[in-house]
């Protein structure tokens, strides 16, 4: 899977330690029959703040989403 290779969690968390923010980004691997239970309960977090989706669950997850920027569309 893509997220197995992802520099993202390095280079964000990176960023978060600099600016010192109460910040993380980690990966999660999922499977495609994972992701309706995924959302909901990533809905039900309090203080989450967006996710980064690898291939090839990137138009799979748009269905459970609120919101997507419009780049993503």
């Amino acid at each position: 899977s893509n997220i197995e290779h992802s520099f993202s969690p390095a280079i964000h968390n990176g960023l978060f330690a600099k600016k010192k923010e109460n910040a993380l980004y980690v990966k999660i691997p999922l499977e495609e029959e994972e992701l309706e239970k995924f959302f909901e309960l990533l809905k039900a977090l309090p203080y989450f703040y967006g996710l980064s989706v690898t291939m090839p669950l990137k138009t799979s997850s748009m269905r459970y989403l609120n919101f997507y920027s419009e780049r993503a569309q």
